[in-house]
This record gives structure tokens, C-alpha cells and sequence, in this order.
């Protein structure tokens, strides 16, 4: 009487076990890098509204003064999972008197907890670099608002956890 095998002998369990094992030690790192930039990215997201109101009345109005800019220009409820601090700046001292609005992540994002990542406006008609509360729009009114995305300087958040269009930026900023 002939037996037949069945089942796997323990050199192809050993060789399966070892193939995951490489596996996940290769998809692992990559995954949580993934999600930390898919957390740094969504203050990216509460930043939009309050360049979206930042860019209307300065094309709407021609000119932007910061007495005009109620406080509330950021939201500052309802911030996310990830976000703990929303603010901006219009030519503030503190900021080198350069416009910017910037977010500041929580505990939960555990590689940039208390980093800062923010945006810097410029103007395309040789106004670059100054106060925008300064500008007009010129006449004709092709000026354009660019906006820089960058890190804090005093702690940088890793380049791999930077949103893609962040990762270009020449500067960074000591206020946060």
C-alpha cells in the first residue's frame, strides 16, 4: 500500500515564512512613510481656504491692507486629525516681514510632532520678497500671487515626509 503525501514539508513552510518576511520588511517602511506624508499633507489642505481669501481681495480689491484681514482668515476649529495650530502672517516682524501661512502638526504625527509647514507669497511684478499688505495690483492686472511651500528651520521635517510640492522650496522660515 502506497501512502500519498500531503501537505507541505517544513523546508517550503520555512522558505514561504521567509519570502513574507522580506517582504514586509521591505513594504513596511514605505507604507508608514506614506501615510506620515498623506498626515503632513492634509495641512496643506486647511492652509488652501485662507490663500484662496488671501488671493480674492487682493484681484478683487487691488490691494490687500491688514486691517482689512479679519483674524479669523484661517479656520481655527475643526482643524483635522493631524493639525494642532493654524496661523498667518502679513508682513509680520517676527516672520521677516514676509506673508505666510503656516500650520503647526500634533502628536499624531509621530516623525513631525510640533513642525511647521507653511506658505510664502510673492508677486511676479518685481515685488517679490515684500510685505504683501504693500502691493497693489498694477495696472493692466497681470500680477500673479506665487506661493512657496517650506519647512521650519529649526525643525526641518524629512524631506521623504514633505507633500511633492513642497519638495522644491530654497528657504525655510524661523517662525512657528
Amino acid at each position: 500500500m502506497k501512502l500519498f503525501q500531503k501537505g507541505f514539508t517544513l523546508i517550503e513552510l520555512m522558505i514561504a515564512i521567509a519570502i513574507v518576511a522580506i517582504l514586509a520588511a521591505i513594504a513596511l517602511p514605505a507604507y508608514l512613510d506614506y501615510t506620515t506624508r498623506a498626515k503632513v499633507s492634509e495641512g496643506l489642505v486647511i492652509i488652501d481656504g485662507a490663500k484662496l481669501r488671501l488671493e480674492e481681495i487682493f484681484y478683487t480689491e487691488g490691494w490687500i491692507d491688514s486691517a482689512r484681514i479679519q483674524q479669523d482668515l484661517i479656520q481655527t476649529q475643526n482643524l483635522g486629525r493631524y493639525v494642532q495650530k493654524a496661523s498667518w502672517n502679513l508682513g509680520a516682524a517676527g516672520a521677516g516681514g514676509a506673508t505666510n501661512i503656516y500650520v503647526k502638526y500634533n502628536q499624531q504625527v509621530a516623525p513631525v510632532v510640533n513642525d511647521c509647514l507653511g506658505i510664502w507669497a510673492s508677486l511676479d511684478a518685481g515685488q517679490n520678497g515684500s510685505n504683501l499688505s504693500t502691493w497693489t495690483v498694477a495696472q493692466g492686472g497681470n500680477d500673479k500671487i506665487t506661493w512657496t511651500c517650506a519647512s521650519d528651520t529649526t525643525d526641518n521635517i524629512p524631506f521623504k515626509y514633505l507633500p511633492t510640492n513642497c519638495r522644491n522650496a530654497t528657504f525655510g522660515f524661523n517662525h512657528c
